[in-house]
């Protein structure tokens, strides 16, 4: 942003304006069904937990003794999705460790669909060590960098073997990812 433009900021005319935005959002959604209630409320949840991140931003730390490293599994807030976007709470393999940032890969107890499956995209992630036992899924078009606050830091961890590491480096080759 140019220093014109931050001269010309109104604070008090943005909020006003969220708020009315948000009072339309709200009355329109409150009259409809109950799925667009239920998408409304999760989208409201959402855009606390953002201003709570935004205004925490300063005084995060990562807690000590935290093993944030490639092959590690942590609960990641990605937010709310935006159509096919991916999107809530969910266990992602940690790739690569930038400063506050971690490139993730989401995981999903969703399996493709059968005629997908075999696609290079999919890996099958059959176990990840200490949570409890399922088959997930990642598409390797997915992986996403995130900030390292949106990771859940209280909830347990886990980790995956590395023929699967091997598996999921193949598939960003397959896919045409540098």
């Amino acid at each position: 942003m140019s220093e014109k433009d931050k001269n010309q900021i109104d604070l008090s005319q943005d909020y006003s304006d969220l708020i009315k935005c948000l009072e339309g959002f709200v009355d329109t959604n409150k009259a409809s069904d109950e799925e667009a209630v239920y998408t409304a409320s999760i989208f409201l949840g959402w855009l606390k937990r953002k201003v709570e991140l935004v205004s925490n931003e300063n005084n995060f730390a990562i807690p000590p003794e935290t093993d944030l490293r490639r092959s590690k599994v942590f609960w990641v807030d990605f937010g709310f999705n935006i159509g096919q976007e991916f999107g809530g709470k969910h266990p992602a393999i940690i790739l690569r460790v930038s400063g506050q940032q971690v490139f993730v890969l989401p995981l999903s107890s969703q399996a493709p669909d059968d005629d997908k499956k075999n696609l290079s995209m999919y890996v099958k992630v059959p176990m990840v060590y200490d949570i409890p036992p399922m088959t997930r899924w990642a598409n390797i078009l997915n992986i996403t960098c995130v900030s390292v606050q949106r990771i859940d830091f209280n909830s347990r961890t886990g980790r995956v073997p590395g023929p699967i590491l091997d598996k999921i480096s193949k598939a960003i080759s397959m896919c045409g990812i540098r």
